[in-house]
């Protein structure tokens, strides 16, 4: 059983041409752990003003917005969705901070 998950990058000048990546919690196989947390990239990247909807399973579950592919241990943020079977709507926007990379962060 899975349901729907809409992430709503909020349009902002801070980090505007920077292109942020959605992972989500997984089994095998997965494209990258953090925190211990095995995590699947969810395309395309999600872009400044722009929405994105995906499927995730109905049990609890971590999603990352990792806002430098290079280097996602220092550049990320997460959000635990609890478990259910509604679907959710979340927001994403940066905040201006240039000493921390202009950190993204996740709300309902």
């Amino acid at each position: 059983m899975t349901r729907k998950i809409t992430l709503t990058r909020k349009k902002s000048i801070i980090a505007s041409i920077m292109k942020v990546y959605i992972y989500v919690q997984s089994g095998e196989p997965y494209d990258i752990e953090l925190d211990g947390i095995p995590l699947r990239l969810v395309d395309p990247p999600l872009k400044n003003g722009k929405t994105i909807t995906f499927e995730v399973p109905t049990f609890e579950l971590y999603l990352y917005v990792i806002f430098d592919k290079r280097r996602p241990k220092g550049y990320n943020t997460n959000f635990l969705l609890p478990a259910g079977e509604e679907d959710i709507q979340l927001y994403t926007k940066p905040q201006y901070n240039p000493f921390a990379g202009n950190p993204f962060r996740i709300y309902e």
